[in-house]
């Protein structure tokens, strides 16, 4: 390839993924889903409205999916800060927050979206809890103008609901995203963000005091394709301050995750995760690595 169009590769690239092969693509419907994270099972309030904070009084985190190689301006982030309005007080719990993400397709293309998070928990007896959650928010797909052509935007509102049953062994959560169907036009195309549906389990096997596995599903149903996605992962926990573990999603990738946790510093806690994707098939056929830093506030 001529070193003169190297560095123009990442633009061209971002420009091919977002708006189509060619032209035959102008005003046909796109259906847009959210980034899929590898280490989700660290993260599960990315997939689910009711699950978030644990049994933290509050907690930020932040985190990163950015392509290996000449794609790595591909990439994608997101935040996530809630916190509970009553911890510790009687039989319910009420947890409000905030959940935003920006995905890049390149230098010019993006889709954000920002939610307002509430969840409500209550006790059925001493070892199963219940809850409820909502997010509420807006999305909107960007194309960046340049020199030469023009730029253009378009903003829908969004949200999700779910319920979750859960024990201090396991949590198996049912949830609707994107129930608003969206339907953005930025420039030509038409991109609409379709309704899917997410089914999250985990259960918690305890091999020594120090030892604990946690294996995990995660299924995706995308309404408008007809299609079942789905996540195999498995999280052993060390002392309570090491994870490491593996996520496959089908057809897709496998992720390798390693992470710190637990640092504590009187009331305050941080962990630390990173993930590697080695993709499965051609469906993707690009590295991505993933990192993502979490604070808690434990009263």
């Amino acid at each position: 390839m001529n070193r003169n169009l190297q560095p123009l590769l990442p633009v061209l690239m971002s420009i091919w993924i977002g708006c189509g092969v060619s032209y035959s693509l102008m005003g046909q419907i796109i259906y847009r889903y959210p980034t899929t994270y590898g280490h989700f099972v660290t993260t599960p309030f990315q997939v689910h409205p009711a699950y978030n904070l644990s049994d933290a009084k509050a907690q930020v985190t932040i985190g990163n999916q950015e392509l290996v190689g000449p794609l790595r301006r591909i990439r994608s982030y997101y935040f996530f800060a809630g916190w509970c309005m009553n911890n510790n007080k009687g039989n319910n719990k009420n947890y409000i927050g905030i959940l935003a993400s920006n995905e890049r397709d390149g230098e010019y293309i993006g889709r954000s979206r920002i939610c307002f998070n509430y969840s409500w928990h209550t006790k059925i007896n001493s070892k199963i809890a219940l809850g409820a959650g909502a997010n509420l928010g807006l999305i909107s797909y960007v194309f960046d103008g340049t020199a030469s052509t023009a730029g253009g935007g378009d903003i829908e509102p969004d949200a999700a609901l779910g319920f979750l049953m859960y024990s201090k062994k396991y949590k198996i959560g049912l949830s609707a995203n994107q129930v608003f169907g969206a339907q953005v036009q930025p420039i030509i195309n038409t991109f609409k963000f379709p309704v899917f549906y997410n089914f999250y389990t985990e259960y918690s096997v305890y091999i020594t005091p120090d030892i604990t596995i946690r294996p995990t599903v995660l299924l995706v149903y995308k309404s408008k394709e007809r299609l079942i996605e789905y996540n195999i992962g498995l999280m052993t926990h060390i002392i309570d301050k090491f994870k490491i573990g593996l996520n496959y999603r089908h057809q897709r990738w496998l992720s390798v995750i390693v992470g710190v946790e637990n640092i504590r510093l009187d009331k305050h806690s941080f962990n630390f995760l990173m993930a590697y994707n080695q993709p499965t098939s051609n469906a993707d056929f690009y590295q991505s690595i993933e990192l993502s830093i979490s604070y808690l506030y434990n009263k």
